[in-house]
């Protein structure tokens, strides 16, 4: 019963636009996360962003554990160690 109820999911994600974006970087993220959140892959596009809203206190914590998190798990104790 279970395979019957994904069966849907299946066919909805089959036709899912997913380009290929490249390699991952950690650099990425912390674009993102200077800029409100908002995704995009312009690491060396230093003029494209327009200059992001002031973050409350709450919210730039909040972004510099994310920070530190990303950047812990990208590391390469994280990668040799196989915590990723």
């Amino acid at each position: 019963m279970f395979s019957f109820q994904l069966s849907p999911v299946w066919l909805i994600r089959q036709d899912l636009f997913n380009p290929d974006r490249g390699i991952d970087r950690v650099e990425a993220c912390d674009v993102a996360i200077e800029q409100d959140r908002t995704f995009g892959p312009f690491v060396s596009a230093e003029n494209f962003y327009s200059p992001a809203p002031e973050k409350s206190y709450g919210q730039a914590l909040k972004d510099g554990v994310l920070s530190a998190t990303l950047h812990t798990l990208n590391s390469n104790l994280a990668i040799s160690t196989n915590l990723l």
